[in-house]
């Protein structure tokens, strides 16, 4: 390899490297940003009135994943008390089906949740102008 293209990958390699500790400072500063903007957020997206023509916005997501063991032990019982197959909240690959699933009547979500797991997704933020859309002059 020539002297030149070994300069850019040790450029590269040091560029990556700076980038990657970029990444984790900003991840950590996002979810600092989030956690006291928007103390007790809703899934999907949450504004924040920045009060100077803007507004942050910021996308909270759950990550869903279903507990194949969990789940395959509830099928029959679910099926026996609400009279569905429960094959129906998940898709063929065994991940829930998050539209599906939030159909459930709350009784049916009460046990069907013994088979998933829920943590936060990470959040994203974004600054821009307040859509005139909607306010009243």
């Amino acid at each position: 390899m020539s002297t030149p293209m070994l300069e850019k990958l040790k450029v590269w390699y040091q560029m990556s490297e700076q980038l990657r500790q970029l990444r984790d400072q900003e991840m950590a500063l996002r979810k600092e940003i989030f956690g006291a903007c928007f103390a007790d957020p809703k899934e999907g997206t949450n504004k924040l009135d920045l009060g100077d023509g803007h507004e942050l916005v910021a996308t909270y997501k759950l990550d869903r994943k279903l507990d194949e063991a969990a789940f395959q032990s509830l099928r029959q019982p679910f099926y026996d008390k609400f009279g569905t197959s429960a094959d129906r909240y998940i898709r063929t690959k065994v991940e829930l089906d998050t539209k599906n699933y939030k159909t459930l009547t709350f009784e049916e979500r009460q046990f069907f949740d013994n088979c998933i797991v829920v943590k936060p997704g990470s959040p994203s933020l974004a600054i821009r102008p307040v859509s005139k859309k909607g306010k009243k002059s």
